[in-house]
């Protein structure tokens, strides 16, 4: 197995919770978890059986998932699984794979750190260099309120509403989730990483569930693209920089004081171009935003007429999602206390 740097905490005899702080060298293929996360630990035995995934995330809050009561619930009822596991391990590693191994990758190292955020980029720029990509492969790690699956986040395999495709599976409200075909499930991150596998298409999904103290097998049927999220929910992905097209500049909201000032109104969106993207690997993007007309110090209040923007991220992952190389974009701004409009046609 290949040993985590840095982070390695016994938690019971031959039974080990890592937390992992730095990729390089590490293999892929043991240590799988959604690297856009900002916390995440594996529940594992030390011959690679991974026994729980914990930490997750919303669109909204890092730590919607996170919290000392839900880990120490997943680790007690983990010493009890590995007790079981040990009797009769059956755990065959895949080969090694690591972020290095991603040679379209530029590897920046950050002072001696690969980030784990940049697995998910070293992925998808391989993917784009051997013709492989297609925008199913944004749809990764997906919510379980994809299925229609809400959980509590302290017993996080309790649901607590069920709606959609799971309700009109029969799922109810204090439902227990233990099983996703042969997959253990204690945490919220183990039926993500459960669905994260599953094809994006006209599928059905098998959970086993107890109710009271009866257990049966439900079965979700669930659609074409079932796994596609919206430009707000994909935002806090640090993946989403990556995307083309890029506008090639961005900059910072303007507050209701400023708002104001410029008779728009109070809490719309709109801010104030800081930068061009003028240097390093998409500096085309910010050249091409220049020749457009696009200077530092402008305000844009309107993109296509659009402007229900929840924040930056928010705009920067529509501008992506919504537009094509090649696409018009036009632009309402203000330079000068003058209202003017621009258009920019995107660039790869």
């Amino acid at each position: 197995m290949a040993r985590p740097p840095k982070n390695f905490i016994t938690a019971a005899k031959n039974f080990v919770c890592v937390r992992i702080t730095d990729m390089s060298g590490l293999d892929l293929n043991l240590f799988q978890f959604d690297f856009d996360l900002t916390f995440t630990t594996l529940l594992m035995n030390p011959d690679g059986n991974i026994y729980h995934r914990f930490g997750s995330r919303n669109d909204e809050d890092a730590m919607s998932w996170i919290s000392m009561e839900a880990l120490t619930r997943v680790m007690n009822l983990t010493v009890k699984e590995h007790t079981k596991y040990i009797k009769k391990p059956n755990f065959k590693a895949l080969p090694a794979k690591k972020i290095e191994d991603f040679k379209a990758y530029k590897l920046v190292k950050n002072k001696g750190c690969i980030r784990c955020h940049q697995v998910h980029d070293a992925m998808q720029a391989q993917l784009k260099a051997d013709k492989l990509w297609s925008k199913e492969d944004l749809w990764i790690y997906p919510d379980p309120k994809r299925i229609g699956l809400k959980l509590d986040p302290v017993v996080q395999n309790k649901i607590i509403e069920s709606t959609s495709f799971a309700a009109k599976a029969g799922l109810k409200k204090g439902d227990l989730i233990l099983k996703a075909e042969e997959q253990n499930i204690l945490t919220i991150s183990d039926l993500v990483f459960y669905l994260h596998n599953q094809a994006n298409k006209s599928i059905r999904l098998t959970l086993s569930v107890q109710r009271a103290k009866k257990i049966a097998n439900v079965i979700i049927n669930l659609p074409k693209n079932w796994k596609a999220v919206s430009p707000e929910e994909y935002s806090w992905r640090p993946t989403m920089w990556t995307i083309s097209p890029k506008p090639g500049f961005g900059g910072d909201l303007l507050d209701n004081q400023e708002l104001s000032l410029l008779k728009l109104k109070k809490g719309s969106f709109a801010f104030r171009v800081r930068y061009l993207v003028t240097w390093g690997e998409f500096s085309h993007t910010g050249v091409n935003a220049q020749k457009a007309g696009i200077k530092k110090g402008d305000i844009v209040y309107k993109i296509n007429g659009k402007s229900d923007f929840k924040d930056m991220k928010h705009y920067h992952s529509w501008f992506r999602f919504s537009h094509k190389p090649g696409d018009t974009v036009n632009f309402a701004i203000i330079r000068g206390g003058k209202k003017i409009s621009l258009k920019l046609k995107t660039v790869e």
